[in-house]
């Protein structure tokens, strides 16, 4: 997904077949904090181990949505490097999901 936008990528996660991916990169699409609202939205996430949101604009607020999705998602690395996280919300994503999170 390259050059998706935000209806987009909501419509790419409400197919089936979006339960298949491992690895989801959305770096520089800009999308803020929505794609996280866009991500939990859907327990199909949980296939995706590797989620790589660089410089997306992502802040506090997509921060903690991310590390309080209300089911089992193991991730094995989240890339959230070049994103206006305070310290506290890079804590809350590797106390949910370890030491894979990369983050600047």
């Amino acid at each position: 997904i390259t050059r998706t936008q935000l209806d987009e990528l909501a419509a790419v996660t409400a197919c089936d077949d979006f339960a298949r991916l491992h690895t989801l990169d959305l770096s520089d699409r800009r999308f803020g904090d929505d794609v996280a609202r866009i991500l939990t939205k859907r327990a199909s996430i949980v296939a995706i181990r590797t989620l790589r949101l660089r410089a997306c604009g992502l802040t506090d607020v997509g921060a903690y949505r991310l590390a309080e999705v209300p089911f089992d998602w193991p991730l094995i690395e989240l890339d959230v490097k070049f994103n206006d996280i305070s310290p506290a919300g890079v804590a809350a994503l590797r106390e949910r999901f370890g030491s894979g999170v990369q983050a600047s």
